[in-house]
């Protein structure tokens, strides 16, 4: 074995830092740095570059996401007295702001200090909407980043190993999930998805600024969006214990990133209300409970069998069932993946999963559950790779998501 050139040390970074074998060229030299750095002999016959999806692909299912928003909000169904953030003349009856949307936009507008409830609400979306000050240009920005969204989830997937089919059937079943509405309201879900698709991506590409910025998307908005700190935690340990610089330090970025943004909020707390740790103190006025991940389906599943179960309960039921599954498979495939990505995100995956279905709120079996555990990047990439059952899957997920999109735009609390 002899020492790689300088040129076959760059091919060498670029083919380990991005999954790609580059040929520039041709000849015996390129043939045989490859034998060193990876001791395989490559094949003579040309290899296939991977499928791209579509841009066009990607806008048909944000549009059919749009259409099915759009299409509740026109059903005929009786609309809950005294609910939601109307605002012009469109949305002075049916709308998205509703439920927890109408109390980001109190604490963007009114502060912490208005209610000691408030701090439950973590500030990312209480900045978007002070920042874009009206309720239009804010949901014109969450439509905005639903699109980019989508893309961002096609590319990682295939930074993943998915190929480009698999991954537009994860776009799709992402777009028509069974809390779709969610991601066109001023929810946190759709911000925790982006973050925790572009920590990915960066523990992938090998990049610290994307994985901060990814890092500090996800914390800022959500408690279980904190917990993707764990990913670049995680990536760091890793790094650390394999004497990978590069890795290392972009796990550490992101690590730094999550700190910063908790340390702020804390802080925040600590001047505004007295308390730094207010947002767990606040749990208490939501009637905010821990379980044990399986009680909450037990228990909703003995409700619904002697015959008190609400229509929706019993429906997050049935959403939570074929959730697990899909989630076990897409956790499975991502650890067993062998990218940098794959082991810290699927034990972030597992460790947000657990947390959704431990958590009980108002008292209430599965109250919010679904809508949790839709966050869970692996899960649609997991029923994408099921090509005989994602189909009908989907369908079943479309469906759901208009019965739930119906009732949430008319004011009653869905999940």
């Amino acid at each position: 074995m002899y020492p790689l050139s300088k040129s076959s040390r760059a091919r060498q970074n670029l083919t380990a830092g991005y999954g790609v074998e580059m040929v520039i060229g041709g000849g015996a030299d390129i043939q045989s740095d490859t034998i060193v750095a990876t001791g395989v002999t490559p094949s003579t016959a040309p290899r296939k570059a991977p499928a791209a999806i579509r841009w066009s692909s990607i806008v048909g299912w944000w549009l059919a996401h749009g259409l099915l928003i759009a299409s509740a909000i026109m059903v005929p169904f009786p609309i809950a007295h005294g609910s939601g953030l109307h605002v012009g003349s469109a949305l002075a009856r049916w709308g998205v702001w509703q439920d927890d949307a109408v109390n980001y936009a109190r604490v963007a507008f009114q502060g912490y200090t208005a209610s000691p409830a408030w701090p439950a609400y973590w500030p990312g979306i209480p900045l978007l909407i002070a920042l874009t000050r009206s309720p239009w240009v804010t949901l014109a920005v969450i439509q905005a980043a639903l699109l980019a969204v989508m893309r961002l989830m096609a590319t990682a997937a295939m930074d993943l190993g998915l190929s480009a089919s698999a991954a537009l059937a994860a776009v799709a079943l992402f777009a028509l999930n069974p809390a779709a509405v969610y991601y066109s309201s001023a929810y946190p879900e759709l911000w925790v998805v982006g973050g925790f698709l572009i920590a990915i991506r960066a523990t992938v590409h090998r990049r610290p600024w994307p994985m901060a910025a990814g890092i500090a998307a996800a914390t800022i908005m959500d408690p279980l969006g904190a917990v993707v700190c764990l990913l670049p935690l995680l990536l760091a340990i890793q790094a650390w214990r394999r004497r990978d610089a590069r890795a290392l330090q972009v796990g550490l970025a992101g690590v730094a990133a999550g700190a910063a943004v908790v340390v702020g909020f804390c802080g925040y707390l600590a001047a505004m209300v007295g308390n730094p740790l207010a947002m767990v103190s606040a749990q208490r006025y939501w009637h905010g409970a821990w379980t044990l991940p399986w009680v909450q389906v037990a228990q909703e599943a003995q409700r619904l069998l002697v015959g008190v179960s609400q229509t929706n309960r019993g429906v997050a039921l049935v959403v939570v069932i074929l959730t697990v599954p899909s989630l076990y498979v897409g956790i499975r495939w991502m650890a067993s993946g062998g990218h940098p990505a794959s082991g810290p995100a699927a034990v972030t995956s597992v460790a947000m999963a657990l947390l959704s279905l431990a958590f009980q709120a108002e008292g209430e079996p599965l109250l919010s559950t679904a809508r949790f555990l839709s966050m869970l990047v692996p899960g649609y990439f997991g029923m994408a790779r099921c090509k005989g059952v994602s189909g009908p899957v989907l369908v079943l997920t479309g469906f759901s998501a208009m019965v739930g999109a119906v009732a949430f735009t008319h004011g009653h609390f869905w999940w």
